[in-house]
């Protein structure tokens, strides 16, 4: 192993060779990243679980359905979108339609470039974003470079299901989970729709997983949000919570590792549909913490612990390393061993 080690660390790679790697990579025919593109879709759904990179690009309102967003449809004349998303199914089907037409379009545009002895028109290239931009790449896929960014050109945020997030500021968003009646609003979305759960990533929510239970208190069955981006699991920082038997524990850092996930954080959601139904019968989470420790869930489906995924209160944490206090609203990831995982987060520190 040593010497292995050791033949790695003389290995030079210039930046040419990295340049290469790169556009071999997106090769549209032979690349691994247009094969990859080829079968990626925006949105996945399993029976009652859904998967995706960010957040609905929207909050659910009063006693309406949901403004189901397809901002790359140029508005009609009355200024709807010429669009028939009035479910979450038939939106999820038109955004993967979508995206999958942009990347066949960049894979043939690809594939008539490499056929032709003409240089690439440099009319290709775009100098601003925009879903309508008239630029050739523009025109042919611009629209789906555009749906991945957080704003359009003037600024505002984009209507993606890709740059937005459940998170806000470090906590679950106050507009969707701050209130009894904006809870209920996003899950009787869920039940409409038979949602039971939604993974996600985006934004970093330190070392483990981050459950929202989105179900009023009291109700038998719970419906849960699950934000798993551990990208900064190494900064996270273990702290006393004031007025609780604490863990003195302190996080392993990032190592040797470039990366902010650090050397020893990893998490993995394991999820069991029934036969047939393709209901989520368990969903459990596995991993290690940023102090080294290892960790299985309970069954977040049918966990009956009122504390799990939910916001409890101001407390003072105190960093167990450099000492320093913090002031914040606590929330209850879930238990390892007989103790709950208890975290506070604000930007992308967690506490």
């Amino acid at each position: 192993a040593d010497r292995h080690t050791n033949d790695v660390s003389k290995i030079t790679v210039d930046d040419a060779e990295v340049a290469q790697s790169y556009i071999r990579s997106c090769n549209p025919t032979s690349g691994i990243m247009s094969q990859y593109l080829a079968r990626a879709k925006l949105i996945v759904r399993f029976g009652s679980v859904l998967f995706l990179h960010g957040a609905f690009p929207f909050a659910p309102k009063e006693h309406q359905s949901p403004d189901f967003p397809t901002p790359w449809i140029p508005p009609s004349s009355d200024n709807a979108s010429k669009s028939d998303c009035n479910t979450l199914q038939k939106w999820i089907e038109v955004l993967n339609d979508f995206a999958s037409n942009q990347v066949k379009a960049w894979k043939e545009y690809g594939l008539c470039q490499q056929k032709s002895s003409s240089p690439v028109s440099p009319n290709v290239w775009a100098t601003e974003g925009g879903y309508f931009n008239d630029t050739m790449g523009g025109k042919m896929f611009g629209a789906l470079l555009q749906y991945g960014m957080g704003t359009l050109p003037n600024r505002s945020k984009t209507l993606s299901c890709v740059y937005n997030s459940w998170m806000h500021h470090g906590l679950p968003r106050e507009d969707i989970f701050g209130n009894d009646d904006s809870v209920r609003r996003i899950s009787e979305l869920f039940t409409r729709e038979g949602i039971q759960i939604i993974l996600t990533g985006h934004q970093p929510v330190g070392d483990a997983p981050w459950p929202i239970c989105i179900s009023q208190k009291g109700e038998e069955s719970k419906l849960w949000v699950l934000p798993c981006d551990t990208s900064f699991s190494g900064d996270t920082r273990w702290s006393s919570l004031e007025g609780f038997n604490s863990s003195e524990s302190s996080s392993l850092g990032r190592g040797l590792q470039r990366s902010g996930r650090g050397e020893v954080v990893y998490s993995e959601p394991l999820i069991y549909l029934r036969e047939g139904t393709l209901i989520a019968d368990t969903v459990k989470v596995h991993g290690r913490l940023s102090d080294g420790t290892y960790y299985v869930t309970g069954n977040i489906i049918d966990d009956n612990d009122p504390l799990i995924g939910r916001e409890h209160g101001q407390a003072q944490f105190k960093d167990n390393e450099s000492g320093d206090t913090k002031m914040g609203m606590f929330w209850v990831k879930g238990k390892v061993g007989k103790c709950h995982l208890v975290c506070y987060g604000e930007g992308f520190d967690v506490w």
